[in-house]
Parts: C-alpha cells; sequence; structure tokens
C-alpha cells in the first residue's frame, strides 16, 4: 500500500521534468534519448555547437528542479541533412525537488 502512494504521490515529477528539460532547451539542440535511473537522468543528443551544450547546461543548473549537469561525451557527428555537422553528447544530471521556503515571521 505504502509502494502505491509513493507511486502516486510521485507522479506530477514527470511532468514537471520534461517542462522543465523543455523550457531548458536552447534552439540548435536536439535530445534522441532519454533514460532515468532513480533520480538521474542521462541525455543522448546532437547540438549545433559545444556552445549549445554549454547553454543548456547552465540553463539546467539554473533550473529549481533539476541540479548537477554532468557533460559527459561531446563528439563531431556527420548528420544527414545537407552534410551539416553537428556535436553529438551525453550529458547526465539529477531531478530534485525543491524545498518549500519558509515564509518570514512578519
Amino acid at each position: 500500500m505504502r509502494a502505491i502512494e509513493q507511486l502516486q504521490g510521485n507522479r506530477p515529477l514527470i511532468v514537471r521534468l520534461f517542462d522543465e528539460m523543455v523550457n531548458s532547451l536552447p534552439d540548435g539542440v536536439t535530445i534522441s534519448d532519454i533514460s532515468q535511473s532513480g533520480t538521474s537522468i542521462t541525455i543522448n543528443g546532437l547540438a549545433q555547437s559545444n556552445a549549445r551544450v554549454s547553454s543548456f547546461m547552465r540553463k539546467l543548473e539554473s533550473s529549481d528542479w533539476l541540479a548537477n549537469p554532468d557533460l559527459k561525451i561531446v563528439k563531431e557527428a556527420a548528420a544527414s541533412d545537407g552534410g551539416k555537422t553537428f556535436n553529438s553528447f551525453t550529458l547526465i544530471f539529477s531531478q530534485v525537488v525543491p524545498k518549500a521556503e519558509e515564509t518570514e515571521d512578519s
């Protein structure tokens, strides 16, 4: 019974995860694969440049719900659309639940 209650209580977290990722994703970055193990999330994707990956990491770091972005792999990858090159990357970060801010006594 406790496991079912915990699953139901955590159900909104996946919605928050995707919302935060979409808000953090800069133009020129595409996510091709997402996996989660516990609170650790691994993303594989393509970016037009290393600067776009850096921008994505900064935005993840500034989120209240996502933390500790760690870039594991960046390598140049040829794409099929017109011979453009992209950087393929693997990024790992954590999903966190922010603590409620304590209200100050008046």
